[in-house]
């Protein structure tokens, strides 16, 4: 993508992009293909990275969030972030907030002694990106 977007060509985000192309191994290059118009240049934003607990904000019942932008934002600007959860069971996770703005949140009324999987999607004007790797926590505090 970055090839297509900067010079010599400058192709803007959303532009269709008509190609042919051809195989070469150490025998030779094969036939060119008919042209096609097989690809668009928009991306999804790559997926947030460094999903942890801030864990000064924890209470026996809620945890906080935080995570950064993934390195590329898919050549539009970041509009908001999708948090999904799920028991810990790693197959249904379901949507637990979305149209979050910044990149924490506090995650309430949770069960003590439960242990969640989180997970983080961010949204660019093309659509969601990649899932974070998922961060698992037990809920609650160590006895005193």
């Amino acid at each position: 993508m970055i090839g297509l977007t900067t010079t010599p060509y400058s192709l803007a985000w959303g532009s269709h992009v008509f190609a042919k192309v051809a195989a070469i191994n150490k025998y030779g290059i094969s036939a060119i293909s008919s042209e096609g118009n097989g690809a668009k240049i928009i991306t999804y934003p790559d997926a947030p990275n460094l999903l942890a607990e801030d864990y000064t904000k924890r209470t026996p019942i809620g945890v906080t969030l935080k995570w950064a932008n993934g390195v590329a934002n898919g050549g539009s600007d970041i509009i908001d972030y999708q948090v999904s959860y799920d028991e810990a069971s790693g197959t249904d996770f379901v949507i637990f907030e979305s149209n979050i703005l910044t990149t924490d949140l506090i995650v309430s009324k949770l069960v003590s002694g439960a242990t969640y999987q989180f997970k983080v999607q961010a949204r660019n004007s093309f659509g969601l990106s990649a899932y974070s790797l998922p961060i698992t926590l037990t809920i609650g505090f160590k006895p005193e």
